[in-house]
Order: C-alpha cells, then sequence, then structure tokens
C-alpha cells in the first residue's frame, strides 16, 4: 500500500473534521462549500441559487463558543513545573515562536472543535535542544498499535505536512510530504520522509530523507507522539464536544436561508394594474410626485402587500436554534436571566458544560505532563523518563463570580474572630479574584507590610490589636491621674 494510506477512521472522519472546521471558519467558509451545507430549493437556477445563499445569514455560534471556553480555561495561567535549564525552550516550544501556553491553547480549541489533536517530540541537533510539533487531526492519516505485555503501544504514525517551494521569482508551489514514524524490526524509533516526485505525466512517492533518533547516542525505542482527545489520550476517534453544536449552528443557517429568501419575496409591496394595457415604452412611475391617469372606468390600481404569519414559523425556528446551541455550551451566547439567580443556580446551570471542559482541561493536562517529562528527559535534565517532579498543568476553575460585599464581610468577620487563619483567608481572597491570581502569600505580606503605617487590617493581628487598645486606655488613666495630682 502506498504511503498516502488512510486509516479507515480517519475516513470515517474527515468530512465531519471539515464540516465543524468550516463552522469554526465563519460565514466565507460556509459559503464557499455551500452546495455542501445548504440544498437548493426545487426549480432555482443557478442564479437563483447564488443569491440565496448570498442572503443567508451564518450565526458565528460554534467559534465563539470554542474560544469563549478556551478562554475560561487559560484566563488563570498554566501551573508548569519545569526545570530552570528548559524555560527558554517553554518559550519557544515549536522553534517557530510559539511559546508551550500558546500550544496547549490551540491543543484545547482543537480537541473541543474536532475531538483530537497530535503533539510530536522531536530533536534539533543543530540546536542540540528538542521540541514540539503540533499536529492538527486532519495531518495524522495513519497510525497504528501494537501489545506488549499486555499494554498499548504506538507502533508507527503517518503525519501529512505541506511546506512552500520557489518554483520561480514569484511562483510559489505547495509541497506535501509523509512523515512515518515507526518502531522497525529492531525495536527502534525510525522516521522516513517521501514526497511525491517525477514527472506530470508519471507522479510516484519517493522516499527524501530517513533518520534514526537517538538520545545519548542511543536509538529511543518509543514514538514520541501524544494523541489528545475529548475522552481520552488515545489513538481511536472519540466525537467531539462541539458536534451538536455545529450541527445546530447549520441547522440555523438553513433556516435563515429560508427566512431571507422569503422576506426578499415579500417584503414590499408589488404595484398591481388591471383593465388597462400600458403603452408601448411608457413606464410607471412610483412615488407621492407621480400620478396615474388609467382612462378606462374599470381599470384599477393597487399594491399588493403580503399579510399574514408565515415567516414567523422560520423566526421561531432561528430563536429555537439559538436557545438549543445555548443550551449546549455556549454560555456567551445565552441570554443573562432577568432575575437574581443564586450562585447555586448559575453552577447547577453550567454544570454540565463545566464538566465537559474540566474533563478537557485534565485530559490535556495529562498528555503535556508526558510530553514535558520526555521533554526533559531527552534534553539530559533527568534519567527518569516519567519524572514527577515535572508537570503541566491547566486551570480547572472556570468560576467568574467576585465575593459579594456580603461574603466578604462575613469572611473578615470570621478570620478577625478567630475562626480561620490568614493563609485560609488569602486563600479565599484569592479564589473569589480579590487579590490577583499570581500573587503569593508571602509577597502580599510583603508588599503590605511595605505600605505601613497606613496599611490594611490584612496584616494586621485582631489579638495584638485588641491588646494595644487596652495599653492605650492605661495611658489615658495614668496621665488622668497625673494631671489630677
Amino acid at each position: 500500500m502506498p504511503v498516502d494510506t488512510v486509516h479507515p477512521d480517519y475516513s470515517r472522519k474527515i468530512a465531519r473534521w471539515a464540516k465543524n472546521r468550516d463552522a469554526y471558519e465563519g460565514e466565507d467558509a460556509i459559503k464557499a462549500h455551500a452546495r455542501d451545507y445548504l440544498p437548493s430549493p426545487g426549480g432555482f437556477e443557478p442564479e437563483d441559487y447564488n443569491r440565496y445563499v448570498v442572503r443567508a445569514k451564518w450565526y458565528g455560534a460554534t467559534a465563539r463558543t470554542v474560544q469563549g471556553l478556551t478562554g475560561a480555561i487559560f484566563q488563570k495561567e498554566p501551573v508548569i513545573e519545569a526545570s530552570t535549564a528548559v524555560e527558554d525552550h517553554l518559550k519557544n516550544i515549536t522553534l517557530t515562536g510559539v511559546s508551550a501556553e500558546l500550544l496547549a491553547s490551540t491543543v484545547v480549541s482543537d480537541v473541543q472543535l474536532l475531538g483530537r489533536y497530535g503533539v510530536l517530540l522531536d530533536y534539533d541537533r543543530d540546536l542540540r535542544r528538542p521540541y514540539w510539533s503540533g499536529v492538527p487531526a486532519e495531518c495524522v492519516i495513519n497510525w497504528h498499535e501494537t501489545y506488549m505485555g499486555g499494554q498499548p503501544r504506538l507502533s508507527l504514525v503517518v503525519l501529512k505536512e505541506q511546506r512552500f517551494e520557489m518554483r520561480s521569482t514569484y511562483e510559489i508551489e505547495v509541497v506535501y510530504r509523509y512523515r512515518v514514524c515507526f518502531i522497525n524490526a529492531d525495536g527502534q524509533y525510525e522516521v522516513e520522509i517521501y514526497e511525491t516526485g517525477g514527472t506530470e505525466q508519471n507522479r510516484h512517492m519517493m522516499q527524501v530523507e530517513g533518520y534514526i533518533p537517538t538520545r545519548r547516542d542511543r536509538p529511543l525505542d518509543f514514538i514520541p507522539f501524544q494523541f489528545f482527545g475529548a475522552t481520552d489520550l488515545m489513538p481511536s476517534i472519540a466525537k467531539a464536544p462541539m458536534d451538536d453544536m455545529v450541527d445546530i449552528n447549520y441547522s440555523y443557517f438553513r433556516h435563515s436561508a429560508d427566512y431571507e429568501h422569503g422576506l426578499f419575496l415579500t417584503g414590499l409591496p408589488t404595484p398591481v394594474i388591471t383593465g388597462y394595457d400600458l403603452p408601448e415604452g411608457k413606464r410607471v412611475m412610483l412615488g407621492s410626485l407621480a400620478a396615474w391617469v388609467l382612462p378606462p372606468f374599470e381599470a384599477k390600481a393597487y399594491l399588493l402587500e403580503y399579510q399574514g404569519h408565515g415567516l414567523e414559523s422560520h423566526e421561531r425556528a432561528m430563536t429555537n436554534d439559538k436557545i438549543e446551541m445555548a443550551t449546549l455550551g455556549a454560555r456567551l451566547l445565552e441570554e443573562q436571566p432577568v432575575t437574581v439567580e443564586t450562585l447555586g443556580a448559575v453552577q447547577i446551570r453550567h454544570s454540565g458544560e463545566t464538566g465537559s471542559l474540566r474533563s478537557v482541561a485534565n485530559l490535556t493536562s495529562e498528555g503535556l505532563t508526558r510530553m514535558l517529562r520526555w521533554h526533559h528527559w531527552w534534553n539530559g535534565d533527568t534519567e527518569n523518563i516519567d519524572d514527577e517532579q515535572y508537570s503541566f498543568t491547566l486551570n480547572t476553575d472556570f468560576s467568574t463570580t467576585r465575593l459579594s460585599p456580603q461574603e466578604l464581610q462575613a469572611l473578615m468577620q470570621l478570620w478577625q474572630g478567630g475562626g480561620i487563619s490568614k493563609e485560609t483567608l488569602f486563600w479565599n481572597l484569592k479564589q473569589g479574584e480579590i487579590i490577583p491570581a499570581e500573587n503569593e502569600y508571602e509577597d502580599e505580606e510583603a508588599m503590605i507590610e511595605a505600605q505601613a503605617p497606613a496599611r490594611l487590617p490584612f496584616a494586621e493581628d485582631p489579638e495584638q490589636e485588641d491588646e494595644d487598645d487596652e495599653d492605650d486606655v492605661e495611658e489615658e488613666e495614668t496621665e488622668g491621674e497625673t494631671e489630677a495630682a
């Protein structure tokens, strides 16, 4: 079989991924492939269908939802436990100017949209450092697992890549390459790269490069490629979290096309003249300054205007689509309740959404942690490929509710009454977004001390404050007795 052979699951999913990707890209991508998503009504000529498509509106729910939920995870910076030796690596983890945090954001976004993403770890011999390459789902065309000791082991991954070549001064050609990562007969990780070569009449796949990656002159015995999914980190493909959202988004697009077409046909009144033959070459002008004179007594003129409720069904359908999209996770599109909601009601209303999002964040953290540990190992920072001192943890606290004045007052009273420690008070203020997330307890206390004497009561000790008050009272009594003497 040729090297560009695709996995059966890839064949089954590629159309779905294209549909979701177009929904994320928006109106231009949708209308460029309109016949895939918007059936032509019966009797339409090509020009009629083109106008039908132009009038339709795309509602950008998919992109806004993915961006909003990704933003919820990255509203707080990831916690990355790494050695100082790779701090600069994390700022440019791909050697293309992309940081580790930005790549993590791309992983989360694509996992929500397509349910799949991949990251390959490689080594640059010139710079003498490892680096990561992000691989979208559409570019992982084939894979295979074998089992050793009852454990699955990735034995093949084929990646479709593209690069640009200058054929002349201005002509740029896209060249597709296929990177085959596999475990060879000796149990070693090996890479082969193929390109399409030959003449226009005789195109064929030819190998242009091949090598065996090593660490300290020893071949690797595994493929350093990590799959990311919405439900697990395995090569198998699961349903994407946004699939249902995308389907309803397209339903809205079709309803919008019918609605806008109906408005076009019925929105403007149509003049009607009966019992009168318009002389050849004469035009009927409309407007308050134009008078119509119809000689025959029986001639009539009137405006035919649409009346009725026919378009309301389309309006209701589009409204229901919006509500259903909001229910499926578009929190940014959901209208806020007019009545006051309790915190518990808000949490219950969004529990399904945040539960799915938290699962994506936790799985992505697990996969990125594995990548970071491989990176340290290949960089020579540790001999343990699963060194637990290194980790990459994404935020799973998506609450944006600040402490209310009443909650803040109750918290302060609890601390002043000795019910909680200053450390616990600080933690609650940080969770309630009163104190910036990046501030640590020691730093905050140092800043408070630096502001003395006009400092906040946060650094005061209630017991010490009571003792100071007692000392002031004793001093006043002593002064009174002295004046009396």
